[in-house]
């Protein structure tokens, strides 16, 4: 979790009345197994000085928690919706549904943000993860700050605005209500939509499990981070008084639909509204799926596809700008020549070399806003090689990187820095830093030799916002922009708020990926796989086409390198790197020396007899491309 060292709570056991027995996190969970009753904890999360607070009795000589006036952090924003009786509970489900719609065509919120619960009562426990907002850190003003969020996302809903007190407490899943005897049971976001009340009341006759994803691996919602950077910053954020419910709810409540009761229109108007609220077509499908396993007759996914479509016809494709040309666009010949000085002073300033030499003459030097991709089966050496290149990077023309690495851990990642540094194994490695004695003399070599911004980030599935968001915080990190981002891989990445097919996600992802080199001056390194057609040991030679799901990859990328090993199972170390595509001139085809052992990768040289004057020559053999 983050934030590690809030990790107190105050717990009641049987009643609320029961309270000010202040635990760590760790114990709460065998509590709830000892006792069969209800188990009630605060759901904000507190330091060590909550302890303090608690030691200190108060005038009544009693332990409280009462008036702690420190730091909390809450994992998630809470809101309790709550009937008046068994009578109301198919209106507060409906309320429920209302205000989940609401969210997710306002406020583009991924359900995989959103956790539910029915009370086992009167009511049901909504919550968004904090991670929808940015994340945001521990503050003594957070549930001030929490609670104006919540009511102003409630926007008319009915929402319990007491529970938003520092302390307040809530009984924890899977512990039963004292009134109904019924236990408060999580729900699946497509459970809440689609299962009707007497099903629920059956569930929580005993306790049941939800598989939910960490509270921290939900994309965050740019109109959540908008809401929440202005509660921070004290800008005027209006409370929404209670008003008709949003336009999209009373759509998306109409439930149990055949053909014939309107339900094609309903999908219709709901994709019409997501559009009008700005979100994606991505956003758009898995608001219609959600509705449409509601009702008696779905309509399927191959209908709601053609709904969306038709909402969202003459609009700009997903992820492309409707940017209005101004008179600055428009280029004389005299600003062509500024702006070609401008690029020849970024290259002399800012040009990113590979450290091959042969490669590095091909591409005269990359340039700020360009992209190079790389392209390879799996285990050919693409993390290897791009790994080199940010060592070159570090040691030689000491650039800032940030390495965003998906599908090596951290640990990984620092082991084979240490086999290039060391030209050791990385058994050798993992063997030297197991002893105290050369542990540290490693660790020094590895840290001397790429500095202090080299950056990493090791994180599986990045979307590009928090892409973005790594780059931001990498240059708060080092006091200075990051020149040089490598993404370690493109189908590591979560594209799924790109498009609703996976060729319209790549493509959508490769041309967002070139407009972040432009519009950030920076050199992208993209990494890719390559499609089945070449080959299934990396032991084929690449084409252009190569790339998988989308040819967009090759048409966003200013230069297009292949790698491929001529016995990938065998001994043999070679690494064969193909220039596909250079904007600036010809292709090439290099061997290189791949040394498994320390996972270096250097430029091999051929001999090439005979020569004219009888003189053994080296070199590379090059194949003419078509120039760009």
């Amino acid at each position: 979790m983050v934030y590690p060292d809030f990790n107190y709570v105050d717990v009641a056991i049987g009643s609320p009345a029961m309270r000010n027995h202040v635990h760590e996190i760790s114990a709460v969970g065998p509590l709830v197994q000892q006792h069969p009753g209800p188990v009630f904890a605060t759901w904000r999360r507190f330091p060590h000085g909550y302890v303090d607070h608690w030691h200190t009795k108060n005038n009544q000589g009693h332990h409280t928690v009462a008036g702690y006036p420190g730091p909390c952090y809450a994992d998630f924003l809470l809101f309790d919706f709550d009937g008046d009786g068994d009578g109301d509970l198919e209106a507060t489900l409906t309320l429920v549904r209302n205000f989940l719609a609401h969210l997710q065509a306002s406020m583009g919120i991924d359900p995989g943000g959103v956790r539910c619960a029915f009370s086992g009562n009167r009511g049901f426990h909504l919550c968004l993860a904090a991670a929808l907002f940015g994340g945001g850190t521990p503050a003594a003003a957070r549930p001030a700050q929490q609670r104006q969020a919540a009511l102003t996302l409630a926007n008319g809903f009915a929402v319990d605005d007491k529970m938003y007190d520092t302390n307040r407490l809530l009984r924890l899943v899977n512990t039963p209500n004292p009134k109904s005897g019924l236990y408060k049971i999580p729900l699946g976001i497509e459970e809440l939509i689609a299962t009707p009340i007497r099903k629920i009341l059956e569930w929580a006759e005993s306790p049941r499990q939800v598989a939910w994803p960490g509270w921290e691996e939900a994309p965050a919602a740019p109109a959540c981070v908008a809401l929440w950077q202005s509660i921070l910053q004290g800008r005027a954020v209006p409370v929404a008084p209670h008003s008709t419910p949003h336009p999209a709810a009373s759509v998306f409540a109409l439930t149990g639909l055949r053909e014939g009761d309107g339900r094609d229109n309903c999908a219709f108007s709901l994709a019409c509204e997501v559009r009008r609220q700005g979100g994606a077509r991505a956003l758009a499908l898995e608001v219609l799926k959600m509705w449409d396993r509601a009702q008696a007759v779905s309509l399927g996914d191959g209908e709601l596809a053609k709904k969306i479509k038709s909402a969202y016809k003459n609009s700009p494709k997903d992820g492309e700008a409707e940017d209005s040309i101004t008179i600055d666009d428009i280029k004389t010949p005299k600003e062509l020549v500024q702006a070609y000085r401008d690029y020849v002073v970024s290259l002399r300033n800012k040009r990113v070399l590979t450290g091959w030499p042969q490669i590095d003459r091909k591409l005269r030097a990359i340039a700020p806003g360009e992209v190079v991709t790389i392209m390879a089966r799996s285990g050919v050496g693409k993390s290897a090689a791009v790994q080199n290149i940010l060592r070159t990077i570090a040691t030689e023309q000491h650039l800032a990187s940030l390495f965003c690495s998906m599908e090596q851990p951290a640990a990984q990642v620092f082991e084979r820095y240490a086999q290039m540094s060391s030209g050791k194994s990385g058994e050798e490695v993992e063997r030297l830093f197991d002893k105290s004695e050369s542990r540290q003399e490693m660790a020094d070599m590895v840290v001397r030799e790429l500095g202090e911004r080299t950056l990493t980030v090791a994180k599986s599935g990045l979307s590009l916002h928090q892409i973005e968001e790594a780059l931001r915080v990498a240059q708060e990190k080092i006091g200075t922009k990051v020149d040089v981002l490598v993404v370690d891989y493109l189908g590591m990445t979560t594209m799924q708020d790109l498009g609703y097919s996976t060729y319209e996600q790549v493509s959508n992802m490769a041309k967002a990926i070139k407009a972040l080199a432009l519009n950030r001056g920076l050199v992208i390194f993209l990494l890719c796989q390559v499609g089945r057609k070449a080959g299934e040991d990396g032991n084929t030679p690449l084409t252009r086409s190569s790339a998988r799901d989308s040819g967009a990859i090759e048409e966003s990328a200013d230069y297009l390198l292949g790698l491929y090993r001529d016995n990938n199972n065998g001994k043999d170390n070679t690494l064969v790197v193909q220039v596909l595509k250079n904007r600036k001139g010809f292709g090439a085809e290099v061997s290189m020396e791949f040394d498994r052992d320390s996972m270096r990768i250097t430029e091999r040289t051929f001999t090439f007899l005979p020569t004219q004057n009888g003189q053994a020559t080296q070199g590379v053999l090059w194949y003419q491309m078509d120039n760009e």
